[in-house]
């Protein structure tokens, strides 16, 4: 399972929603006999929504693009959506590159830097070795490079996200509360973000995973990404997701808390007061609750070298890291010993810069022995918000979705959007 970590974005701002969507408000909390939040739709009242789409970007900007449509399509520039550049019964595996006079499609030239594939049925497109729902936008970068762009039904998008942030093995009212996150994390960043952008969100966990319908591993197999039992809880939560004083919010969730969840503030910035970190008891079961790794001061020194150099500071040669966990959430402080000058700086940042990938968390403390420094740390991921695995144990014991979000993500409501 991949956690939703590594997200860097600016302070979140928050969207009054109450104004231009029709919201039911519920209480976030489950009443007697109810262990599902597909058993309290009695009490969200309403039509359902004319679901919302969402812009997803795929991968990296590349210089080629591997695209096909099992079906009817055609393709028009994104400007001018009426106007059909190209179509037919069906497009074969097809390479789209950036050209002097706009964009090749296989063999044509297209006079236009940014297209629209059109799929006639639904979940016939290919991009590389995913099918995806709904449409694809192509965009030439500055430099030459391609974006591609997917845009998806918002519901259709959770059904995939569901199965890549947590494994179907999980209880469903786990996956029905991850579904209830991820939508509101998906509706915070399209309100938030996607005014600005080309995108709303990335296809990996700088947001939220997302491999489209169905994918080719590398032995050719054809696996499924959506599936029944994803869109049966996509409708099972169809239209709910979390607010805090009737406006969205970033609703962070990560793997493993490690005992604590962080407070939302110390790792992202300003984080509305449902982040404020809470205690778990429920994760002790899962990989990386506790986790030791030994790096050399060598390897965490070089990785420091642009973040020193960019604010020249020159702290010689680097001799030791010390880290105090304070325990309850709480971002530890790193005091990094050199032979010209001492420097402090939060383990978020040294993990940024010199410990990405080879530490699970932030939440550790250090302990030298001669020129290795030893990590003991705690969780996987950074820790705001719903544990994943928390969430598993209580789900396990029996607590309803309701109950999962309130106890992550406290202070917050549950609405319906129409």
């Amino acid at each position: 399972m991949r956690a939703a970590t590594g997200r860097r974005y600016m302070a979140p701002v928050v969207f009054l929603v109450a104004a231009c969507l029709g919201l039911i408000a519920i209480r976030l909390s489950a009443p007697a006999g109810t262990s599902s939040v597909a058993n309290s739709q009695d009490r969200l009242a309403g039509q359902e929504s004319t679901t919302p789409a969402i812009r997803v970007l795929l991968g990296r900007p590349r210089e080629t693009l591997d695209v096909q449509v099992d079906g009817p399509y055609w393709i028009t520039p994104l400007d001018m959506p009426t106007r059909i550049l190209a179509q037919g019964d069906r497009l074969a595996k097809t390479v789209v590159r950036s050209h002097r006079q706009g964009l090749q499609v296989g063999d044509t030239v297209l006079p236009v830097d940014q297209i629209q594939l059109v799929a006639h049925r639904d979940g016939t497109l290919w991009v590389s070795k995913r099918r995806y729902r709904g449409q694809l936008r192509v965009f030439t970068t500055a430099d030459g490079l391609l974006r591609a762009i997917n845009r998806v039904d918002l519901e259709s998008y959770l059904a995939s996200v569901v199965s890549c942030e947590m494994p179907p093995s999980f209880p469903d009212a786990a996956r029905q509360a991850q579904l209830i996150a991820a939508r509101s994390y998906a509706m915070f960043h399209m309100k938030t973000f996607g005014a600005e952008n080309d995108w709303d969100v990335y296809d990996s966990s700088r947001s939220q995973n997302y491999r489209g319908a169905e994918e080719i591993d590398q032995q050719g197999r054809h696996l499924a990404v959506e599936t029944p039992a994803t869109q049966a809880l996509v409708e099972q939560t169809r239209g709910i997701v979390l607010v805090y004083r009737d406006r969205l919010f970033c609703t962070y969730y990560s793997a493993v808390c490690g005992g604590h969840t962080a407070t939302g503030a110390s790792v992202f910035g300003q984080a509305a007061p449902p982040l404020s970190g809470v205690a778990c008891q429920m994760c002790g079961e899962a990989p990386n609750y506790r986790w030791q790794r030994e790096l050399s001061l060598a390897e965490v020194e070089t990785g420091l070298k642009p973040y020193f150099q960019s604010r020249a500071i020159d702290l010689g040669r680097l001799t030791t890291v010390t880290v105090t966990d304070p325990g309850a959430g709480i971002v530890p402080t790193a005091k990094l010993v050199g032979s010209q000058q001492t420097h402090r700086m939060p383990t978020t940042t040294l993990r940024e810069y010199a410990l990405a990938g080879k530490v699970p968390s932030h939440l550790f403390t250090t302990q030298a022995a001669g020129d290795v420094l030893r990590f003991s740390g705690r969780g996987w991921g950074h820790g705001v918000g719903m544990c994943q695995w928390g969430s598993r144990a209580m789900a396990a014991r029996g607590d309803s979705a309701i109950a999962i979000l309130e106890h992550y993500y406290p202070q917050s409501r549950l609405i319906k959007v129409h």
